[in-house]
């Protein structure tokens, strides 16, 4: 089928062949405005409109990259500006049906009189996501237009309008908005500016901000949102006179900002698009507050309650902390009396999580801080407790509107009697009889100089116990019972105090668990076989990577062997598998699966 078309190409006559060539030589002709000093004059007065053409074009010797690409197929227009004003160019409409202006026209503008000392005023990129500039033009300069396009196909109308600015663009022009008014007033940042002195929005130098004004008419929590609008939005409230802030929404974090407006006083509501432009929704909504949005209106829980919570309406106070190292903006608080020396710990992992941080004391201004998730970000939050003191627990946003609504969960736990490695628990099991002993370590720690149980993983929820050796023989701790699931790390020393234990064995995910209890042993559980002298004292530590219940049995090994208790190989193989058990201690899923990715970068 080839040849026969190459064939009939062979076979073109005459007249065929000349009006290709008469074609081609129109196709390849330049345009009148392909060099820069030949550009197309667009006089003054806007707005304006022509259509032009790429095809035939070429690239002049030291003409710039327009948009950061390399000239290639260019042609230029002039434009002098009567005024001066914010003006934008746009190439987004094609003169032909085969042919798309956008994506790839790129469109620039320069001041210069000439090709090698231009400097570029605004352009769209490589032309791949805007087919607009915008440009502040300035009375009496001349402006060139460059468009550009890389295959030497574009047809495209060039059109360039001033834009008006925003009504309201000006703090002094700020709409008013009336008192009793709950609707949506609609706007615009087309057009807009930031004014000489004014002050960033949410943390965001002021770059395309409009204003509002508004007195309510009466003490109210009020909401202001602007979750409708077609681009984000800074949202800032200021109080007058002077413009003292109120609250914000940080740097595009959230949609909704909360605060207590007070009757007859006057807010100005900042709304900046930042580098963006695009018609905005703003809507004032009256709420009646949140019940334990105050520090002093705390919400009493203990161990086992549940609740849910909501931010959205939620204010921060004055002189409230930060929280996890962040600005207070919507909080809630918690609080709780503990009655035991034990651990506690809050959690709200329906969602995204909130910002956590738990203090001690009872003056907003003088809280002691005690635990936070403001680096870790996880759902769950765990400290320490005490008898008799009180701690307030703060609920807040990470600057997400998905954390607007959620649960939390409660939890807390005395320390079990034998959490420390002085108050042991005795055990008088013998071996050869076999025995076990039920223990837990739900509300157990570790405690300062206490040695990690095994290698790279530490010491978190241990619990002691001490045995006295009948005889001289081998002997297996372990805690494979099927009863029970727990994850553990088991380890048995010699010593006298915590900070001078001498390790003998230690075990994570004992090598023959699930062989016990006839093949229905506990895969997770742990199992240290040691040579005991008869009469020795041996501390036995049991932790897990979760509190857990568990049962540790002593059961007879045989005689006493020479073969010593197999320690984790120091190899980078054992190094990485060290790595990954410490993992699990990870209170997160995602925390987890992020320090396995680590892990796995170790040798094999």
């Amino acid at each position: 089928m080839a040849r026969r078309r190459i064939r009939r190409w062979g076979v073109l006559s005459a007249a065929a062949v000349g009006a290709l060539l008469l074609f081609s030589s129109v196709a390849a002709a330049s345009p009148a405005n392909d060099a820069f000093s030949s550009a197309q004059d667009l006089g003054e007065a806007l707005p304006l409109s022509v259509d032009g053409a790429n095809p035939g074009a070429t690239a002049e010797t030291d003409e710039p990259a327009h948009g950061g690409v390399p000239a290639a197929h260019s042609v230029w227009y002039r434009w002098h500006a009567s005024a001066s004003g914010l003006v934008k160019a746009n190439v987004c409409e094609s003169t032909s049906e085969t042919s798309l202006a956008h994506p790839h026209l790129r469109l620039a503008v320069y001041t210069g009189s000439s090709l090698t000392d231009l400097t570029t005023v605004a352009d769209n990129g490589n032309g791949s996501s805007s087919c607009t500039v915008t440009f502040d033009a300035t009375e009496d300069v001349s402006y060139s237009l460059a468009v550009d396009d890389g295959v030497g196909s574009g047809f495209f109308t060039l059109r360039v309008h001033a834009v008006e600015n925003a009504p309201n663009d000006d703090l002094k022009r700020a709409q008013v908005i009336p008192a009793d008014f709950n609707g949506v007033t609609p706007g615009s940042t087309v057009g807009a500016t930031a004014e000489a002195g004014e002050p960033d929005h949410g943390g965001a130098p002021a770059a395309r901000s409009i204003w509002y004004s508004w007195s309510p008419a009466e003490d109210q929590t009020v909401i202001a949102d602007v979750c409708w609008s077609e681009v984000d939005v800074r949202l800032a409230v200021y109080s007058t006179p002077g413009l003292t802030p109120v609250a914000d929404n940080g740097s595009f974090g959230d949609c909704r900002i909360a605060w207590r407006a007070q009757a007859g006083k006057t807010y100005q509501i900042a709304l900046d698009s930042g580098g963006l432009e695009g018609d905005t929704a703003l809507r004032l909504i009256p709420t009646t507050g949140v019940g334990n949005d105050d520090f002093l209106k705390a919400e009493s829980i203990g161990p086992g309650d549940t609740g849910g919570f909501t931010l959205d309406g939620a204010t921060a106070e004055a002189g409230e902390p930060r929280h996890g190292g962040r600005p207070a903006t919507k909080s809630v608080w918690l609080e709780w009396t503990a009655t035991f020396n034990g651990v506690a710990t809050i959690s709200a992992c329906g969602g995204d999580p909130p910002r956590m941080a738990v203090y001690r004391g009872t003056q907003l201004q003088a809280l002691t801080p005690v635990a936070d998730n403001g680096k870790s970000g996880d759902c769950k939050l765990g400290f320490l407790v005490k008898s008799g003191v009180r701690y307030d627990i703060a609920l807040d946003t990470f600057g997400d509107d998905d954390q607007a609504t959620s649960a939390w969960e409660f939890v807390a736990y005395p320390h079990p009697p034998n959490d420390n490695f002085a108050a042991a628990q005795t055990l008088s099991i013998d071996p050869a009889a076999g025995g076990s002993v039920l223990g837990t370590t739900v509300g157990a720690t570790a405690e300062l100089g206490e040695p990690d149980h095994f290698p790279g993983v530490d010491a978190a929820f241990s619990v002691w116990y001490r045995w006295t050796a009948p005889r001289t023989e081998g002997v297996t701790f372990d805690t494979c019972s099927e009863t029970f699931g727990v994850d553990s790390l088991l380890a048995v020393y010699s010593g006298a105090s915590v900070s001078g234990l001498s390790q003998l064995g230690s075990n994570d995910d004992g090598p023959t668990c699930n062989l016990a209890d006839s093949g229905f042993g506990n895969p997770f559980g742990s199992q240290v076989t040691i040579n005991v002298l008869a009469g020795q004292q041996y501390s036995v530590a049991v932790d897990s990577y979760d509190m857990s219940a568990f049962e540790l049995r002593i059961s007879h090994a045989g005689p006493p062997t020479v073969v010593p208790q197999q320690q984790p190989a120091t190899t980078a193989t054992g190094k990485r598998k060290a790595a990954l058990q410490k993992c699990k201690r990870k209170p997160s899923k995602k925390a987890r699966k992020k320090c396995r990715k680590r892990a796995l970068k170790l040798p094999a």
